[in-house]
């Protein structure tokens, strides 16, 4: 996605741009074009275009810290909050929370740009949190390392019904590093001790990770082999079986 956003009463309006989603990487930084938001308080923006989507520059209490952040929002649908760089003269919370601290958090240069949390008009809420690595030039990388999901409205209780984990290849000199391993999606159960049940995965296979001597017909090192998507499809045990394993519908899609 793509938006630029203006300041209305400015003769020459400023202006900020939104990279394209790039997959694995969750979402491309924000770049700031000219200094569009640096000078921007708690006032909303209008996105140019026919739309009536704003962004503002605000911060958020998480764990008893206060984030900096860019808030996208289409009125009476969605909101989403990306992570932002800490400005110098920063703007104090503008909803005073006496359990968050007074100072504002300098954010990670790796999550700059990229979404901290998507809430929708029905109080539905998808958190994203990451993993934030070195690299061999110094600088950071950051992966995207669970999405908590939460039912909100009149059908909702407010608590931790799903998630998405991600898991990486992090061994050291592995031609892999650094690309995803799997996703598992999980539901939650309800009651006193709530238990996360996996009810769907997608596992990723590489060219190095096939241990066979006859594979150059598979391709070359780095190249991803296979892919197996899985769905749960009956409670544990199967009908018929006395294992206690979990019931999978499989899906297998190979590359040469």
């Amino acid at each position: 996605s793509f938006a630029r956003a203006r300041e209305n009463d400015d003769e020459e309006p400023t202006t900020v741009e939104f990279g394209v989603n790039t997959g694995l990487q969750a979402m491309a930084p924000i770049s700031i074009t000219s200094g569009a938001l640096a000078t921007i308080g708690g006032a909303p923006l209008s996105l140019a275009g026919p739309t009536h989507q704003t962004v503002q520059s605000t911060q958020v209490c998480v764990n008893d810290k206060v984030i900096p952040i860019y808030r996208v929002a289409e009125p009476g649908r969605w909101e989403i909050d990306f992570y932002r760089s800490k400005r110098d003269a920063e703007d104090p919370l503008a909803e005073y929370d006496p359990e968050c601290a007074e100072d504002v958090e300098e954010v990670e240069t790796a999550l700059v740009g990229l979404p901290r949390e998507r809430r929708d008009q029905y109080g539905n809420t998808q958190t994203f949190e990451y993993l934030v690595f070195p690299t061999t030039n110094e600088s950071t990388v950051a992966r995207l390392s669970r999405i908590l999901l939460t039912a909100g409205g009149a059908l909702g209780t407010g608590e931790l019904e799903g998630e998405i984990r991600y898991s990486w290849i992090l061994v050291p000199g592995s031609p892999n590093l650094g690309r995803l391993r799997s996703v598992v999606a999980l539901r939650w159960t309800s009651g006193e001790s709530p238990v996360a049940v996996p009810v769907a995965k997608v596992e990723y296979l590489y060219f190095d990770d096939v241990d066979d001597e006859e594979k150059n017909d598979l391709g070359v090192s780095g190249d991803l082999v296979q892919v197996t998507k899985s769905e749960r499809v009956d409670p544990s045990p199967a009908p018929g079986s006395a294992s206690s394993e979990p019931v999978w519908h499989r899906r297998i899609t190979q590359y040469r």
